[in-house]
């Protein structure tokens, strides 16, 4: 996914506040999602804080076999 498909993602979910519940999760999972740097998720994670309403919180999940965890994985 790049970049940009994250940013349409992330307007796209929480443009209608009206359709959500005040907590969004986001599961970051398939393949495995450690393979793209962590500089991916903290642009990914900026792009939904942009883009959330007022009111709705929006929680970040990383699904990994954990093999390539690292410190800077850790301080994400």
């Amino acid at each position: 996914m790049t970049r940009e498909t994250v940013r349409h993602m992330a307007r796209f979910l929480l443009e209608n506040p009206a359709r959500l519940d005040r907590e969004l999760t986001v599961l970051w999972h398939g393949g495995e999602p450690t393979a793209v740097p962590v500089s991916f998720y903290e642009d990914a994670f900026q792009a939904l804080r942009d883009a959330t309403p007022e009111g709705v919180s929006v929680q970040n999940r990383i699904s990994t076999n954990a093999t390539l965890i690292n410190d800077e994985w850790c301080d994400l």
